[in-house]
């Protein structure tokens, strides 16, 4: 009983055990150490998204800045371009909406449809397929224009294998064209292809241009540097406006293509240092004119042949 007694002396002395009041000390650390993680880490995640917004700030303010100081006609042009490729796509769109929706119904039972129907259901939804493919084709060739794989190329010769090509349809609108290309060539360095589509596009204007019963007329002046082919045409003469913004995508008052047609036309001359031009002919009409460089090799015999 004594020791027993003794103990409970000491207890009632020293006070209850210290041993619960350490775990809690211990858990309240641990808390607290939790705690501070987490304010350190939310700390660290505000500083980041702190300076991640000031850098997109003043990348932003560089940005605005650079495109402020782009010229007022490159910004023009990119929205002129936007809004008028908006345009050409939404049309093809629009009628493959359509087609499809008959072709639901028809497919579901709510319609009934003949057979040639169907086909030119289908066939109208091809057409429109192949014009959102030649706008996107010619969009790329305009926003990069590049030389191409250049070759020397007649031009006299290869104007009239694009009159060739375009000889039923000007039979069958009764158009008339006179050439006076004379038999001295005309050697350029550019793509075949490219070539061709210049041609193709500048006679397509002047074939829409002058109307059915119309007529053309072709024309090459070739000296050691250059030579100009130019195509005079009937028809009402461009307004001031129209002439101004012949060569802009889609600003063309004759449609040869995708809307970008005559804006090619510009981009494929000047990237193999040519130009292209329009001017009012008379009597009352309209010219195109057309200024490509001699191949550099044929321009140097050229010069060879003259001092001799």
């Amino acid at each position: 009983m004594g020791l027993p007694i003794v103990m409970l002396f000491v207890i009632g002395i020293q006070g209850p055990p210290v041993w619960p009041d350490t775990e809690v000390a211990r858990q309240n650390n641990q808390a607290q150490t939790r705690w501070d993680r987490v304010f350190a880490i939310s700390l660290l995640v505000s500083g980041l998204a702190a300076v991640s917004l000031v850098y997109l700030i003043r990348h932003n303010r560089r940005l605005l800045a650079s495109i402020s100081q782009q010229p007022r006609s490159r910004a023009m042009e990119l929205s002129n371009l936007s809004a008028g490729l908006a345009h050409e796509v939404r049309n093809p769109l629009h009628a493959l909406r359509i087609n499809l929706h008959i072709l639901r119904r028809a497919i579901d039972g709510r319609a009934s449809l003949p057979e040639d129907q169907l086909l030119a259901t289908t066939r109208e939804s091809n057409t429109a397929v192949d014009r959102i493919d030649a706008v996107l084709r010619d969009l790329l060739q305009f926003v990069e224009p590049t030389t191409g794989n250049a070759v020397e190329i007649d031009l006299g010769q290869e104007v009239q294998a694009v009159l060739g090509s375009l000889a039923e349809t000007l039979d069958r609108d009764q158009i008339t064209v006179h050439s006076s290309i004379g038999p001295e060539t005309a050697i350029i360095s550019i793509d075949a292809a490219r070539l061709r589509q210049i041609l193709l596009n500048l006679l397509t204007f002047a074939r829409l241009r002058v109307g059915k019963q119309g007529q053309i007329e072709l024309a090459m002046i070739v000296s050691r540097a250059r030579a100009e082919l130019s195509f005079a045409h009937g028809g009402p003469p461009l307004t001031a406006e129209q002439a101004a913004r012949l060569f802009e995508p889609f600003r063309s008052p004759i449609d040869t293509g995708s809307g970008l047609g005559m804006a090619l036309v510009r981009a494929h001359v000047l990237a193999v240092g040519g130009s292209v031009r329009y001017e009012p002919a008379h009597p009352p009409g309209n010219r195109l004119i057309l200024s490509l460089p001699i191949s550099r090799s044929v321009h140097k015999d050229r010069q060879h042949e003259s001092q001799i």
